[in-house]
């Protein structure tokens, strides 16, 4: 009876552990989101920004598409962190946070047995977010993880909030929960809302300042022409004389050789490290140049252009690409250019009225995409180049009685329009009052978008941030 007994109990345990290694075969892992070295991020930034790069990427992806869900996942909390923002910095040099694809061992972290009914579930680590001593962040990433576009996406939104000093969540829904569930849209839930609030609204940065003159002369009878790229802008007066504005640089202004197309009509946009200038020297003609921002040069580019429009121009850039817009027969036409091909795609056109004239301080750029006021049409619209597709936004409130923006400046996933009555208004997906600057619209010769702040010049010479 005894052996009986004992064969029976040596079976049991022999099906038990059978059935485990079996469901443990079988069972999607659970997988650990993350963990967090050293103290808390400081909320004192005086910028209201923090920079980000990528050390490396993982092969399991093309890099643009993790660009991408990075971009997706501050989008994401752009508009529930206030005043706070992530700006894209230079590959190779410093910046507040680093992304970087690591060995697994690296990401190892002590984390609490998640079971599923009487069965232990494994742990994969993904992630950890690790503070250095100079007060910069690497998130380490899992090297060997299968990464699909889902799960990236979801672990950079989740280590985004993490950087951001946000506690986790019991909640499963909750993209602050721990561990990566099988869910469409994690969301931000309630008390990791009211997190960020009570970190980053009460930083003082909606204001605007002065920070001295410009050293060049202001008038409001000269042309201005801008660009952006990175956290650098360049103003070009009159196409014969032309400056660089870097925020970080000691003097933030300094001269560049101007372009050798004076007097002629053109647009231009930044991508990458260079410009590209689309003249009209003639009525049946484009010619463009690039300028490269390292050697301080413009050569012309003999590659025809694929369109041609009597209407004006207006150009920017997105995702280190560049868009040129034009009017033609009631429709919008669009350009897309690749700098890393020199290739120009035709891309969907949008419906207006037959007299709709595109106006380049009407165009900016708003959650990676293209942003275009349109007064005739009353409407504002939104090209996504993603999808190829334009959005229809609210309505500009300043159609009502035709207070039409003077200028629209772009930071922080947001975008700022002055009027001539002077009104300030801001767009993120709704249109909100806000208290106006001292100085009035008229006095704006131009202005300077970049990722955390942007800057209005008047015709006395001074020189304005706005931190939103």
């Amino acid at each position: 009876m005894k052996q009986y007994t004992l064969f029976l109990l040596f079976l049991c345990l022999s099906l038990l552990m059978g059935c485990y290694e079996k469901i443990e075969n079988t069972r999607p892992r659970i997988r650990g989101l993350s963990a967090f070295q050293n103290q808390s991020l400081t909320r004192n930034i005086d910028a209201c920004c923090l920079t980000y790069s990528f050390a490396n990427y993982t092969s399991r992806l093309p890099i643009l598409t993790q660009e991408v869900l990075l971009e997706q996942g501050i989008i994401g909390w752009a508009f529930n962190m206030g005043n706070f923002a992530f700006s894209k910095g230079k590959t190779g040099e410093k910046t507040d946070l680093t992304i970087q694809f690591v060995s697994p061992e690296m990401v190892e972290f002590k984390i609490d047995t998640v079971r599923r009914g009487w069965i232990a579930s494994p742990v994969e680590s993904l992630g950890l977010v690790h503070r250095k001593d100079d007060g910069t962040y690497i998130l380490y990433l899992n090297q060997a993880h299968d990464w699909t576009e889902n799960r990236l996406g979801a672990i950079l939104f989740h280590q985004l909030g993490v950087v951001l000093g946000l506690p986790v969540s019991d909640d499963p829904r909750s993209i602050m929960y721990p561990y990566m569930v099988d869910l469409p849209v994690p969301i931000i839930d309630i008390k990791s809302g009211y997190k960020i609030d009570s970190l980053y609204n009460s930083i003082n940065c909606d204001s605007w300042q002065e920070i001295g003159k410009i050293p060049f002369q202001p008038s409001s009878n000269h042309s201005y022409q801008t660009f952006s790229t990175y956290e650098k802008a360049f103003v070009i007066i009159n196409g014969s004389e032309m400056w660089e504005f870097s925020p970080l640089a000691i003097p933030q202004w300094s001269s560049k050789t101007p372009p050798n197309f004076k007097g002629i009509p053109f647009t231009i946009f930044g991508v990458n490290n260079k410009a590209y200038a689309i003249t009209t020297p003639n009525t049946n003609q484009h010619e463009w140049w690039e300028y490269d921002l390292t050697s301080d040069t413009w050569n012309r580019l003999n590659t025809p252009l694929p369109f041609f429009s009597s209407q004006p121009l207006i150009s920017h850039s997105v995702n280190d690409k560049g868009y040129v817009l034009y009017t033609d027969q009631g429709r919008i036409n669009i350009w897309e250019f690749s700098p890393t091909t020199k290739n120009w795609v035709s891309k969907k056109s949008y419906p207006v009225l037959p007299n709709t004239s595109l106006q380049q301080n009407l165009l900016a750029t708003h959650t990676q995409k293209l942003l275009l006021v349109l007064p005739l049409d009353n409407e504002v619209i939104r090209y996504d180049p993603t999808t190829n597709n334009w959005i229809q936004d609210p309505p500009f409130p300043g159609f009502k009685n035709k207070d039409i923006p003077s200028i629209l400046l772009s930071t922080k996933f947001r975008t700022y329009a002055y009027t001539p009555s002077h009104q300030m208004w801001e767009y993120a997906l709704q249109w909100t009052a806000l208290a106006p600057p001292s100085f009035s619209p008229s006095s704006v010769l131009f202005g300077l978008s970049l990722k955390c702040r942007g800057y209005l010049i008047t015709n006395d010479g001074r020189q304005w941030y706005y931190r939103p």
